[in-house]
């Protein structure tokens, strides 16, 4: 068993404001979870506090039942004993040793009795490097490095797996083929895995979960599902993707939709509520939607927008339409060059593609 259950977790360094602020976090065994947010949000922190790498200031932490850190009293096992596996940023892999020399290096530390040779064989088989450990690890490309650090963590069959944006220094196509890899991995070793990442598609595609962390607290715990269409909070929305919010009054609350006013619009919008959201008539709100949720639409008056057109950008197989509407500033993407001499249009929001939530930006 190999479940992490953080408690009430606080990690400061100096006087300021903690790093990582009463976290509450459970990982089940065998499950990949992805520690998303912006640089500063504490994830890293929270993953080398797992690691062993940080101290705790309160709060504790437990591995497979066995308690591993505890900010009351400043004790901690130390990282070397915890069992786990961690593939840093930078591979952190030594450039004078051959490729299975730094595969083994970490069981020859531990004392490994076990035949360390077959070992190396079977974790570079995993990873795909089959005949590269007499190689010179400087000899080796970018993802080929990568894949030598995932070995080498892989190696002692750890029952956790920490990564820290292992995949960040790879270009945009290494990277969609390496996340690939990464879930085959851990499908084949069902090894609970921790991720830390800044990058929404490499925590969609592959966690199970998601815990979304901004200046040291845990803002949404759910699956990729739940976190990118019902976000918990316009932050969390701006952070994975929404790039529309229309403020407004709630008029009116039904079983999973509202009804909200915008000021000195004509129509009031229509969208979806998110349970851990709570908005009540009379309060005020914010519509959230993404930039693809728009559709030319003239014929439907409900959720109808009539905007102008201020500004164009051609994506390649989008165009990016800059919207003035009633105010309010929106942005629309239509595909190829739809919609090219446009300069007023009428535009439909699909109510199930946007969501009150009940707080600004």
């Amino acid at each position: 068993m190999s479940e992490i259950v953080i408690e009430r977790m606080t990690c400061r360094y100096g006087a300021g404001a903690p790093a990582v602020d009463t976290l509450d976090l459970r990982v089940g065994d065998g499950e990949f979870i992805a520690l998303l947010g912006p640089s500063g949000c504490g994830k890293t922190t929270t993953l080398r506090c797992i690691a062993g790498l940080e101290q705790p200031s309160a709060g504790r932490i437990a591995i497979g039942g066995q308690l591993v850190a505890d900010g009351s009293d400043r004790w901690s096992v130390p990282a070397d004993k915890r069992g786990l596996g961690m593939v840093f940023q930078s591979y952190a892999l030594w450039p004078h040793m051959r490729v299975s020399a730094n595969v083994a290096y970490p069981l020859k530390v531990r004392g490994s009795k076990d035949d360390i040779p077959a070992q190396v064989r079977s974790a570079l088989a995993l990873v795909g490097m089959e005949g590269f450990g007499d190689r010179a690890v400087s000899d080796l490309s970018g993802g080929q490095q990568q894949r030598v650090a995932l070995a080498r963590a892989l190696a002692s069959r750890p029952h956790v797996l920490l990564l820290d944006e292992p995949l960040s220094n790879l270009d945009a196509g290494l990277r969609t083929y390496m996340r690939r890899e990464l879930r085959r991995i851990h499908r084949e070793v069902r090894t609970t895995c921790v991720y830390v990442t800044h990058d929404q598609l490499e925590a969609a595609t592959l966690s199970d979960r998601i815990a979304v962390m901004r200046a040291g607290r845990l803002q949404q715990l759910g699956t990729p599902r739940e976190i990118f269409e019902s976000p918990a909070t316009a932050w969390v929305a701006e952070f994975v993707g929404f790039d529309n919010f229309v403020p407004g009054a709630v008029t009116q609350v039904d079983n999973d939709t509202a009804l909200v006013q915008p000021p000195g619009w004509p129509t009031a919008l229509r969208a979806r509520t998110v349970a851990s959201a709570r908005v009540q008539p009379g309060r005020g709100a914010v519509v959230a939607f993404r930039s693809s949720s728009l559709q030319q639409s003239p014929l439907d008056t409900a959720n109808r927008i009539d905007a102008t057109v201020t500004e164009r950008m051609f994506l390649g197989d989008q165009t990016e339409l800059t919207l003035a509407a009633h105010g309010a500033r929106l942005v629309a993407k239509v595909p190829g060059a739809r919609l090219e001499g446009e300069t007023s249009l009428s535009l439909w929001l699909r109510p199930e593609q946007a969501v009150v939530l009940p707080e600004a930006v």
